[in-house]
This record gives C-alpha cells, structure tokens and sequence, in this order.
C-alpha cells in the first residue's frame, strides 16, 4: 500500500483517483495553495475515500492571508474536513504566478513570516499537523515550527531537497520529511540525505495532480535505502496514517 502524503488533484481528478488506486495510492493528501485551492481539496476529500483534504495560503501568495480567510479555514476544520494546514511555509527564491510563470519575486518576507505563524497557530489551536515548504536558508523554517509548538501536533517538510545536516535537525526535532519526484529525477537530493532519514519519519510524495506516479518515488527511493519498494511504501504509509492520527 502506497501513500502519497502532499499533492495537488486538478484536472480529471476522478481519472488521476482511478489510477492511483490501481497503482495501489490509498492514501491521499491533496494542498491548498490559496482559499479557492482549499475549497477545492475539501470538496474532492468528500467525493473520494482515498483523498484526505489540506487547507493552506502558499508563501507565494502570503500576502492574501487575512481573517476571512482564516474564518473559512476554521469552518471547514470545525466540520471535520481537514486533515492538515498544507500548503504553508517560506519561500525566498521565487514564485509562480497564477498563470504558472516562474518571476524571481517574492512575497515581502516579514510577510511571509506573519503568514506562516498564523497558520501554525491555527494548526496547534485545532491539533493539526502541517505539512511545509521550505525555499528558506538554513534552519529558519525548523526554528519556527519548533518555536510555535507544532512539533507535538505534528510537522513535515515537504519536497525535501537539504542536506544530511538539515535531516539531523528534523530527527532530533521528530520532524517527517517527505520525499517527491522532482527533487529525486532533478539531482537535487543527495543520496546520502536520503539514506540518513529515519524510516518512521520518512514520507512519499508526488507534489503533482497524478498521484499514481509516487510508485516512481518509492522505487527511486528503495533503491537508494537498499529496501525493497513495498517495505518502503508501506512504511511510508503507516507513517502518514500516524501523523494524521487515521
């Protein structure tokens, strides 16, 4: 049984299900990105079994955070749709825009920051976990969810692409690190890093709208660990199934 722990259904969504349940995908975790992106991941967790909802503003788009936004994200987890706040973080290097071009801009990063805290507050007010994306340097990212006490109620970084040093933070932290598709084909995730991420809190993940193709990163990933891709993705999955309390 595979997992794929951060994604973004769009397009034929039932198709992209379909499939990811004959690549044996049981578990689903689909982000917001903005408040129409997580209506979006709310109403497609109540069409699918497999599909687990995340509500979140982007870093790219941190500057329309606001407390309507946050009313509607509080409505949604008070009825019971939302797995995890996803997807939230910082993000120094750029940006897409709604069209899907790449700018080297950045949403103002006190913003970003302001942003950022308030969703994990709103995480640990409901006992949430969040998933984050991390584009900062350094540790900034795991200094901030350790200061506002989201390690308790569960944190994972997504599209994990940092150094062995960054993995020993996150272990001593007990913070999941989830791998995807594109930092493993892109190079941009050193097989040691990889190797040194501990079983119980390693994820997998598409950060795609097909989610069939995580099996792509659990045999990547299997190989690198010297494990056979079942034990991995099922490992994979019994993590996810604990960090979401399912």
């Amino acid at each position: 049984m595979l997992s794929d722990s951060h994604c973004h259904l769009d397009g034929d969504v039932e198709e992209a299900v379909e499939e990811a349940i004959k690549a044996d995908v049981r578990l689903i975790l689909t982000a917001g990105i903005d408040l129409k992106s997580s209506r979006r991941a709310v109403e497609l967790s109540r069409r699918f079994d497999v599909v687990e909802a995340c509500v979140g503003i982007h870093p790219w788009y941190a500057d329309e955070y606001n407390s309507e936004v946050e009313r509607v994200f509080r409505e949604l987890i008070e009825e019971g749709c939302v797995a995890a706040i996803s997807e939230i973080g910082l993000d120094y290097v750029g940006r897409m825009t709604r069209d899907w071009v790449y700018e080297e801009r950045i949403i103002d990063r006190e913003i970003q920051r302001e942003t950022f805290r308030a969703q994990l507050r709103l995480a640990r007010e409901f006992e949430l976990p969040v998933v984050v994306h991390d584009r900062a340097p350094g540790f900034e990212v795991l200094d901030i969810i350790e200061g506002e006490g989201n390690v308790e109620t569960g944190a994972v970084i997504h599209g994990f692409s940092k150094a062995v040093e960054y993995v020993e933070r996150c272990e001593d932290l007990g913070i999941y690190l989830s791998i995807g598709l594109r930092p493993l084909s892109r190079g941009e995730l050193e097989a040691e890093a990889v190797r040194r991420i501990p079983l119980e809190l390693l994820l997998t993940e598409t950060d795609s709208a097909q989610p069939r193709d995580v099996l792509e990163v659990v045999e990547h990933a299997a190989e690198l660990r010297d494990m056979k891709p079942y034990e991995l993705g099922e490992r994979a999955t019994d993590n996810l199934r604990r960090l979401l309390r399912l």
